[in-house]
C-alpha cells in the first residue's frame, strides 16, 4: 500500500482496500468501515454476490438503497467507466443531506460471481480536500482473481487509472456535486 495506510484484506480473499493509518475500522461479514478520527470522513468496501444484471443496474440500487436511509441523496455527475484490476466497474458521485450536507463516490465493479462497492464520503465543503485521499484509496484497490473473471463487455469503455487522471475524474465528480447543489435542488 502507499505511504500511511495499510491494507485490510477480505477473509475470503475477495478484495483488498487501502485504509489511513490511525483510522477507525469495524468489520461485519464482507464489509469494512473506516473513518477518520474525527469522524468526518468515512470509506466503506462490500462485496456480494452478484444479483444485478448490469453495472447500471448495481448503481442504480446502490443510490436507491442509500436514498431510503437519506431523501435528498441524488446522484450528481455522469457515470464514468473504471478498471479495476481487469474488471469493469464505473464511478458515480451524489450529494445531500445526511446530518449534514455531504457529497460520495461510489466505485463500483462486477464480475461473474460477485459485486464490489469502495464508498468515500466527505462534508461537501471538504470534497476539494478529500479528493487525494479518494484517489489513493481508489487507485490502489484490488479485486482478487477470486472474485471470477469479468462478465460481458461494459457499456462503459475501460479508462487507465494513473494518478493525475483521477485526480482529475474526481475534481470532474466534485464539480458535478457542486454544480447540483448549486440548482437549489437541496
Amino acid at each position: 500500500p502507499p505511504a500511511g495506510f495499510k491494507y485490510y484484506r477480505h477473509p475470503g480473499g475477495l478484495y483488498a482496500v487501502p485504509l489511513p493509518e490511525g483510522w477507525l475500522v469495524s468489520t461485519a461479514d464482507n464489509r469494512v468501515d473506516a473513518k477518520n478520527p474525527a469522524g468526518t470522513v468515512f470509506l466503506m468496501c462490500d462485496v456480494s454476490p452478484r444479483e444485478a444484471r448490469s453495472l447500471n443496474e448495481f448503481a442504480d440500487t446502490v443510490l436507491a438503497r442509500t436514498r431510503q436511509q437519506f431523501p435528498t441523496w441524488r446522484e450528481d455527475a455522469q457515470r464514468r467507466g473504471i478498471t479495476v484490476c481487469g474488471h469493469q466497474g464505473i464511478v458515480a458521485a451524489a450529494a445531500g443531506m445526511t446530518n449534514r450536507h455531504e457529497m460520495g463516490l461510489y466505485f463500483l465493479v462486477m464480475t461473474d460471481t460477485h459485486q464490489f462497492l469502495l464508498g468515500c464520503f466527505c462534508a461537501f465543503e471538504d470534497r476539494n480536500a478529500c479528493q487525494p485521499l479518494f484517489a489513493k484509496v481508489f487507485q490502489y484497490w484490488k479485486v482478487t482473481a477470486a472474485a471470477g473473471p469479468t462478465p460481458a463487455p461494459s457499456p462503459f469503455p475501460p479508462t487507465p487509472a494513473p494518478p493525475p487522471e483521477w485526480q482529475a475524474r474526481l475534481a470532474e465528480a466534485c464539480r458535478g456535486a457542486e454544480t447540483h447543489a448549486g440548482a437549489g435542488r437541496f
